[in-house]
């Protein structure tokens, strides 16, 4: 005797259809929405690791900078007391002539690290005039107290440690 098999009715079919059209729906929109998400994380992750990168070798590029920036402006400061000291003590014109040039030289590389400085950092007009107005401030000051001190007859390594104005 034959088994009789029942044909599948249209609507059994429609639904058979109609689940497998919702799993194949379902795994495409989950495979995009997923990849999207992903693909958002991983590009948010990227920007993050480049701009710590970027901060990171700023940071240092500063670093550097400002070491051979001290470096710099320690030999001034070196070389200028170095001239102040030959004053005071009335040494020979020729020492006093060389040691002069010699300051005048650091105060050029002084000023070409930081017009580099200016360059490379600042990016705003309106900040480099702040910070080139402090920094001559502090310039002034400094030497305005030199020269004065000078005036006082106040020269010697002992007067720097009295009471500052």
């Amino acid at each position: 005797m034959e088994s009789a098999k029942p044909s599948p009715t249209p609507a059994k079919l429609n639904s058979q259809l109609f689940e497998l059209l919702k799993i194949v729906i379902t795994l495409v929109l989950t495979g995009v929405i997923g990849g999207g998400i992903t693909y958002w994380y991983q590009n948010r992750a990227q920007q993050k690791q480049k701009e710590t990168k970027d901060l990171e070798t700023a940071r240092e590029s500063v670093i550097a900078f400002l070491r051979e920036f001290a470096d710099i402006l320690e030999h001034r400061k070196y070389l200028g007391f170095r001239c102040l000291h030959a004053l005071r003590d009335k040494g020979p014109p020729d020492e006093v002539e060389e040691l002069w040039k010699n300051y005048m030289e650091s105060v050029a590389a002084w000023n070409l690290k930081w017009n580099l400085y200016r360059a490379l950092i600042l990016e705003e007009p309106k900040d480099i005039e702040i910070m080139y107005q402090s920094l001559a401030e502090d310039c002034y000051r400094f030497y305005s107290d030199v020269i004065s001190r000078i005036q006082e007859g106040k020269v010697g390594k002992r007067s720097w440690t009295g009471s500052r104005r």
